[in-house]
């Protein structure tokens, strides 16, 4: 069904607005982008006129678009449209008239932001940049923190090092977690404070996660188990944190049990993946982040342990997390392309070559755009051989 209007009641270039007839607005220097009566999702570029109690917009004099087409796409910031020395991009997971900014303008609002949160991520998908102006900004902001109050706060360093973590600067991101941590010793080891247990238990995770990806396998796995132990005493088994503790030792316990050669099956790793995802199912729902994250941390499991999982199971797993991305975040989404990663892997391993080609390139297009060809996200896609053949 349609969000326009009428032919009649569709409003036209010069039309004035009242502002008590709008549901919202965003205001940037003298535009705004106006929804409301002007008709469902609606997206429309105006001028501001008059001021105070009378104030009023006229709809600008560009192109039009609604819901999820565009007669011509425009920035969302500036609202013009693309030009030779200025090309619009997608710069997250936004659809519609929301989807396309110059980069040069998005660039300007996220310097320009006061708020952190809008310079790292879109404030309407809340899908992270994920670049290294990201970086910049929140280690900015850090060192403005340092400097008026004498250090960083905690919620400013795990933000860095998530950030870091995001992009694959695993040194960084555990250096900064780290120094978080210490300023939860008792927390740590079991405190009696359920919220400080919460937040170190979540801290050292990520910790650990951090140090499994920078290859260090040793010291991961004993803190994760340390991570967990506490978790389940201090939170309960199906707190999300705990959750959290078993589908992260689930997925390096097969890699520790390979390194550091203790031998032993894979049954470990494939039950505390099943346990955290059914519980996951039950407590947040099968389309929750956490949820997926569990699904497709099985999924990759039968699949890596070919000798020892169910590789063939592992194809619905996979395809219910893109699936649900797709809807829910829409393909461009960091989260998307590495399911759509994971699943051309397995369709080449299921001799399925062709299809394999096909997902893998689509994802690369998306990847090339949204991240960047520097990305560690970008350089796996582009290192498969069934992708570039």
């Amino acid at each position: 069904m349609s969000d326009a209007l009428p032919a009649a009641e569709a409003p036209v270039a010069g039309e004035l607005v009242s502002l008590h007839s709008l549901n919202r607005q965003e205001l940037n220097g003298q535009r705004a982008i106006v929804t409301g009566r002007l008709g469902g999702n609606m997206r429309l570029p105006v001028q501001l006129i008059g001021t105070g109690a009378n104030l009023s917009v006229r709809l600008h004099n560009v192109t039009r678009t609604t819901g999820e087409s565009a007669d011509v796409p425009i920035c969302r910031i500036c609202f013009e449209p693309a030009a030779p020395h200025c090309p619009l991009s997608q710069p997250c997971s936004c659809r519609g008239t929301s989807a396309w900014a110059h980069r040069e303008c998005l660039t300007r609002w996220r310097r320009s932001s006061v708020n952190i949160d809008a310079a790292i991520e879109c404030g309407q998908c809340k899908q992270r940049y994920r670049d290294q102006l990201s970086i910049e900004l929140i280690a900015e902001a850090a060192r403005a923190q340092r400097d008026n109050f004498g250090s960083i706060s905690l919620s400013n360093a795990l933000e860095m090092a998530r950030e870091f973590a995001d992009q694959g600067h695993y040194a960084e991101a555990e250096a900064l977690y780290r120094h978080g941590l210490r300023s939860l010793p008792t927390a740590a080891h079991g405190g009696v404070d359920e919220r400080v247990t919460d937040m170190a238990c979540d801290a050292t995770n990520n910790l650990a996660m951090a140090m499994l990806e920078g290859g260090d396998l040793g010291g991961a796995l004993p803190l994760l188990r340390r991570t967990l132990e506490v978790s389940r005493g201090s939170l309960g088994d199906r707190h999300p944190s705990t959750l959290t503790s078993v589908n992260n030792l689930g997925r390096a316990t097969p890699l520790g049990k390979l390194v550091l050669k203790k031998g032993g099956e894979l049954e470990e790793a494939e039950q505390l993946y099943r346990e955290a995802l059914a519980a996951r199912r039950d407590v947040l729902g099968a389309s929750h982040e956490d949820t997926l994250n569990s699904t497709f941390n099985l999924a990759g499991l039968l699949k890596a342990w070919r000798a020892k999982g169910d590789i063939a199971g592992a194809e619905p797993l996979y395809r219910e997390v893109l699936q649900v991305l797709r809807s829910t975040v829409g393909s461009r989404h960091p989260h998307a392309l590495n399911a759509m990663q994971g699943l051309s892997t397995l369709l080449f391993q299921l001799g399925r070559e062709e299809e394999a080609k096909v997902l893998c390139r689509e994802a690369l297009g998306i990847a090339r755009d949204v991240v960047g060809v520097y990305h560690p996200l970008y350089q796996v896609l582009a290192n498969n051989p069934w992708g570039m053949r």
